[in-house]
């Protein structure tokens, strides 16, 4: 179904120094479909996550997985959904470098494609621009609800469960982020409740792959389609493990514009998650 090309891993600035561009063998094409997943640039976020959190019963002063807070930020989605900040932006411009090198425009149509959240938005703008910088046309198409985290909420929801359906603390998100890779009764659990669980993100982004192997099977387009999909960490996460059972897959966190590439050939259909 799918080849690995290139994982764009990270070093001190999140960007590979020694990653060298795709080759192909001489009288070998390129995958008819090449996806760039990045995760959006590092974040902060508003007050009105600490209060998120305290809603849900968690003390934002303890929780060890808090991100960067800065008080300025009053846009009410930006509070929730998360500003790139200048660190995010230099972060997100030096991997677009790094890919550039790898993007042949005379073989291949470059898109662009992100989730909704204002993080993967911003990010995105900063994507494009530094494509055009570099001399890359890029098509932008608008935001697909499959490249969000979690939907009906954000990454906090999985803390407002294990809270409040399932009476535990924040020590136990770890253990929990692997009972729902290990026990399906915990993942059925958990869309009983109305929460989705990491499966339930695996089937979309997965889906997502769908539709363009799809596409690219409908459109003679002459040419490799490549897709930048910028989203979020769990998604990347499951994407990377596609093919391997549920109950085997392991716990990844791919940083902050890190880039993880991989190539596919067409597909005649797809099936609705």
């Amino acid at each position: 179904m799918s080849e690995k090309i290139e994982s764009a891993g990270p070093k001190a600035t999140n960007v590979s120094e020694s990653v060298p561009p795709v080759e192909t063998p001489e009288g070998e094409r390129k995958p008819e479909l090449i996806i760039d997943f990045i995760r959006h640039g590092t974040t902060a976020y508003g007050p009105a996550l600490e209060q998120k959190l305290r809603d849900i019963g968690q003390d934002p002063e303890i929780f060890t997985l808090m991100p960067a807070v800065d008080g300025s930020i009053e846009d009410a989605r930006e509070q929730l959904e998360g500003r790139v900040t200048q660190e995010g932006e230099e972060g997100l411009r030096e991997s677009i470098r790094e890919l550039c090198k790898r993007i042949d425009p005379k073989k291949e149509i470059v898109a662009i494609a992100h989730g909704t959240r204002t993080r993967h938005e911003q990010s995105t703008d900063i994507i494009a621009d530094e494509l055009r910088k570099n001399g890359i046309d890029v098509v932008r198409v608008k935001p697909h609800k499959n490249l969000v985290d979690v939907q009906g909420g954000g990454w906090y929801s999985f803390v407002d469960y294990i809270m409040n359906h399932q009476g535990k603390t924040e020590a136990d998100l770890e253990a929990f982020w692997w009972e729902m890779y290990q026990d399906e009764e915990t993942r059925s659990a958990m869309n009983a409740a109305g929460y989705e669980n990491l499966a339930d993100v695996a089937k979309r982004t997965e889906y997502f792959v769908e539709i363009l192997r799809r596409f690219v099977r409908r459109h003679a387009l002459g040419k490799t389609l490549r897709v930048i999909a910028v989203t979020s960490d769990v998604n990347i996460e499951q994407i990377q493990q596609a093919g391997i059972p549920m109950e085997e897959r392991n716990q990844i966190w791919p940083a902050n514009a890190e880039i993880y590439e991989v190539g596919f050939e067409a597909l005649d259909t797809a099936t609705q998650p």
